[in-house]
């Protein structure tokens, strides 16, 4: 029988572990704790014995990740998952980090979950998109009226409303606190933020896809999924996430 992998984060970026908690809920995985310094990252490795680990090598304090994670696997049986924004910051450690995964930041989806499918190999963990745990779903819409049809089809659907605003900027906020798996959102907003502009900065920095629902179907940049504000279904937006997260 296949097991939940439990992993533990190390990470001194608040936003990266947010982002890394709501990928992991997403593929089934535990995340048994999160260590924000190497000393931390010893002792909840040592204490929670995890199948995984992601680790920054850039951490706060005078050791790195990659001298961290030698004194973890000295002491214990486990995966490490490396995770850097800066590339020169690993070259003379090269040999240290031998075959394991080193990922870049932003970090891609597909490369995490891909890392976790090729240390989980041998077969008795289960990294799959989990039915148990609902997307978690920001809504920018400046118009009450839609945003309580929107928010009733996507809790009929099964779906968890995270936050609901109003403009670009309280977006981009709601975004970097709460890293939601997807943002459905409207095009005009009030504020001096459009959707489009908010949403292309989200899908920047914190690599979230978004969803719009507008009227203004020929102004939106067509790497964007975009439904038709006038008239949608439940099933439409059902098929419109899907396709924003595929």
């Amino acid at each position: 029988m296949k097991i939940t992998p439990r992993i533990l984060i190390v990470e001194d970026e608040p936003s990266v572990v947010v982002y890394l908690k709501s990928l992991l809920r997403r593929w089934n995985c535990e995340v048994c704790d999160v260590a924000y310094t190497g000393k931390e990252a010893v002792t909840k490795a040592l204490e929670h014995q995890p199948d995984v680990i992601l680790m920054d090598i850039m951490l706060v304090g005078d050791t790195d990740g990659i001298d961290v994670a030698q004194t973890i696997e000295s002491q214990l049986n486990t995966h490490i998952i490396f995770i850097t924004a800066i590339i020169s910051s690993v070259t003379k450690k090269i040999p240290e980090i031998k075959s394991r995964p080193l990922l870049h930041k932003p970090i891609d989806p597909n490369q995490l979950l891909q890392a976790l499918e090729k240390v989980t190999a041998a077969g008795t963990f289960d990294v799959t998109s989990s039915t148990n745990h609902p997307l978690r779903i920001l809504l920018v819409e400046d118009n009450r009226v839609t945003l309580k049809i929107v928010s009733s089809m996507l809790k009929r659907l099964g779906y968890e409303i995270v936050g609901m605003v109003m403009s670009g900027e309280e977006a981009i906020q709601k975004a970097e606190a709460l890293h939601p798996d997807i943002i459905l959102s409207d095009v005009d907003l009030m504020g001096d933020m459009t959707g489009l502009e908010a949403a292309q900065y989200i899908r920047t920095h914190y690599q979230i896809p978004v969803v719009f629902l507008t009227g203004q179907l020929t102004a939106i940049d067509n790497s964007f999924v975009t439904l038709n504000k006038a008239a949608f279904t439940a099933r439409d937006i059902q098929q419109a996430i899907e396709k924003a997260i595929a």
